[in-house]
Parts: C-alpha cells; structure tokens; sequence
C-alpha cells in the first residue's frame, strides 16, 4: 500500500527505516544502547550487531521493554519530524509504515488534509483494520 501512495504522490516514512537511523553510531540512540546493553551490541564494523542485541531482549522481557522505551521514543519524534518537512500547501499526504517487532503483522497509519486520520492494525489484540 505505501509503495502504490508513493507513486501517487505520496511521502512515505518507514518506521523501520527511521529505527535504524535513529540508533546509528554516534546517534543518542546508539549511545543509550550501549550504555544500557553493554558493548557487547557493538558490533566489528562500530555499529550495532543486530543479532546480539535480539538475542538478549527476546530472552528477556524487562531487556525488550527497556530497548523498546530508548527506541520508541526517537522514531516517534524523527517520523514527526519527517511529517512536518513533508507538509506543503494543498492536499497532501504521508503514510508511515512499520511492522510490530513480535510478529510479521503490518502497522500503519495514514495522514491527510483532506481525510480524516487513519489507523490501521492487524496485530494480535488490536483491533483489525478494514
């Protein structure tokens, strides 16, 4: 669905995409990480390794909460920020798009001038979408 707004016009912001910039090294993601998880997450090349990191918080829930409450906050805020450099006179719209990180289940939503706000997920325990 991104892929198809994309093309007509619209400015998409991948939540996955946003996560990994926001924890780069030399981010205060990356820093925030490190400093909770050990460098033992950083991996040869200086950045994080990816699979270190999964292998401790999916072991540990009190691990994936803490990770989820450095990581959360940062896309939330540069996908704001995104949207707010996107905006520009006349209809327009942004679409942001993610998946939840326990499950392949998209989760999405979908902004414009000239529509009522949109939210859409097919996520266990939410409700589901049309």
């Amino acid at each position: 669905m991104a892929a198809l707004l994309g093309e007509r016009g619209a400015v998409i912001i991948d939540a996955d995409v946003v996560a990994r910039e926001v924890v780069r090294a030399g981010t205060p993601g990356f820093a925030a990480i490190v400093a909770r998880f050990g460098p033992g997450v950083v991996g040869p090349d200086g950045e994080l390794n990816r699979a270190e990191l999964a292998r401790i918080v999916f072991a540990d829930s009190s691990a994936l909460d803490d990770l989820n409450a450095i990581v959360h906050p940062l896309v939330g805020s540069r996908s704001a920020e995104l949207r707010r450099r996107a905006r520009r006179p006349g209809p327009s719209s942004s679409t942001t798009s993610h998946s939840s990180p326990r499950t392949d289940w998209p989760i999405g939503s979908m902004r414009s001038s000239w529509c009522r706000p949109i939210e859409r997920s097919d996520s266990p325990g939410w409700p589901s979408g049309d």
